[in-house]
């Protein structure tokens, strides 16, 4: 919310999210801040790459640690080519990356009305177990506060319209917009 609120009464620049942390914070504060900010992309980059290195290896059926490194060079390798190559593939790569991410959801979507598996605890949809399913059964010791983390990822996402502030038209309506319909929607 308070992004939307700098993007709405501050402006955004060029910069993105370090624009808005300068105009906001000043520059010897802002550039330390925006520091931080980068060393914590790099980590969450990392966090990425790996998470996603370990999930082909493990499609793949390689057990080796080796092949998760070899994986996530080859990988940063590519995000490293693609940033090269410039803003105008970045985009053209987005584009398909959002039609597979939608043919994805799709999937899931038909799949869901299409494979049931009472084995594995996916008996379809009902009345009766929408109702079940209300009021919420938390584990022993599990409470609001400590799933709130399954909501997390939905958030993270938001920098994305910040970052990318310099390509949009109107910076001070879209990003408020884009945020607000993004956090709905998840």
């Amino acid at each position: 919310m308070s992004g939307i609120g700098v993007g709405e009464h501050c402006g955004v620049g060029g910069g993105g999210i370090y624009s808005m942390i300068s105009t906001v914070l000043g520059g010897r504060v802002g550039g330390t801040v925006g520091l931080l900010y980068v060393f914590g992309q790099c980590v969450a980059g990392a966090m990425y790459i790996t998470g996603f290195s370990e999930s082909v290896a493990e499609l793949l059926g390689l057990q080796s640690q080796w092949a998760v490194r070899c994986m996530s060079a080859a990988v940063l390798l590519a995000l490293l080519g693609i940033n090269l190559a410039g803003v105008k593939w970045i985009v053209r790569l987005q584009l398909l990356l959002l039609a597979v991410l939608a043919v994805s959801t799709l999937d899931f979507v038909v799949g869901t009305f299409t494979h049931l598996d009472p084995e594995h605890g996916f008996v379809g949809y009902s009345a009766s177990l929408l109702s079940s399913n209300i009021v919420p059964d938390y584990s022993p010791g599990e409470n609001f506060f400590t799933v709130f983390g399954v909501f997390f990822p939905a958030a993270t996402g938001v920098m994305a319209g910040f970052n990318m502030s310099s390509d949009l038209q109107r910076p001070e309506h879209n990003i408020p917009v884009g945020t607000l319909a993004a956090v709905f929607t998840s």
